[in-house]
C-alpha cells in the first residue's frame, strides 16, 4: 500500500479525508466501483463470511462440492455475497428466493442453482413465504443462520 491508494475498510463511525489505517485491515477499492458502491462490500462481506465460516460452522479449506445453503433475499447485498462466497469458496449448492425475474437471474449470475423441484418451488416467490412455507425442506441437524 502507498499513500493516496484508494482503499476500504470498516471502521466506526465518521472518518475525515485522512486517516490512519493499520494495512492489515485495508482492501484495495475496486477501481469499476464508485466510493458509494464500495463502501457497501466490507459490512456485507465479513457478514456473509462470520455467518458461513463462524456462525453455521462451514469448514475452511479446499473447495470440496457436497452440501446445500438456501439464501433468502439472493439479490440482496448480504443474499449477493452469501451466494458467491458458498458456492465458489466452498462449492455448495447454493438455493436462492427471489421475488422478480431479474433477481432471480441475477442469482443464477452470482452462482445459485435454479434445477430440481425444491429449488424451483422458492424461485419466484418472496422470501418471507419461502422462509414460512418451506420449513420442511430443511434436513435433520440443518442449520438456520438470520441476520437482521
Amino acid at each position: 500500500m502507498k499513500f493516496s491508494m484508494r482503499v476500504q475498510w470498516i471502521a466506526p463511525g465518521p472518518t475525515r479525508s485522512f486517516i490512519v489505517v493499520d494495512e492489515r485491515i485495508v482492501g484495495l477499492k475496486p477501481t469499476s466501483l464508485s466510493f458509494a458502491e464500495a463502501a457497501a462490500l466490507p459490512l456485507t462481506s465479513i457478514t456473509a463470511w462470520e455467518m458461513l465460516f463462524d456462525r453455521m460452522q462451514v469448514p475452511h479449506g479446499s473447495r470440496t462440492p457436497g452440501g446445500t445453503l438456501l439464501v433468502l433475499n439472493g439479490a440482496g447485498g448480504l443474499g449477493s455475497m452469501l451466494i458467491q462466497l458458498a458456492n465458489r469458496l466452498r462449492g455448495l449448492t447454493v438455493i436462492a428466493s427471489a421475488s422478480r425475474p431479474e433477481t432471480v437471474e441475477w442469482g443464477k449470475k452470482l452462482g445459485a442453482h435454479t434445477n430440481g423441484s425444491k429449488q424451483e418451488r422458492l424461485l419466484g416467490r418472496p422470501c418471507w413465504k419461502a422462509f414460512s412455507n418451506d420449513c420442511r425442506l430443511w434436513p435433520p441437524r440443518g442449520v438456520i443462520c438470520a441476520a437482521s
